[in-house]
């Protein structure tokens, strides 16, 4: 069975890592898609578009920092609220 996927040069396998990001819950995009708005990224408000939004940021994240995609992950995401917060 053939497990790597291209996507728009988005070249990634199939394993523990992406199967987890691509199971990403809908309520867990969705939380995440909140912030990522507070960034200035215009996402719609419909469950299923902030999750393909959101998985489609997690693969970008995967794509370019291996392993540690999650890491630079919850530090993009702590760095919008805190500078969210700052412009109140």
């Amino acid at each position: 069975m053939k497990t790597d996927i291209e996507l728009k040069g988005l070249e990634f396998e199939l394993n523990d890592i992406t199967k987890d990001i691509l199971g990403t819950p809908n309520f867990v995009a969705g939380s995440i898609a909140n912030i990522l708005r507070k960034s200035g990224l215009e996402i719609e408000h419909k469950a299923e578009k902030e999750q393909a939004t959101v998985i489609y940021w997690m693969l970008c994240l995967y794509k370019e920092h291996g392993s540690e995609w999650r890491n630079w992950a919850n530090k993009t995401l702590k760095n919008i609220q805190q500078n969210h917060e700052k412009n109140k």
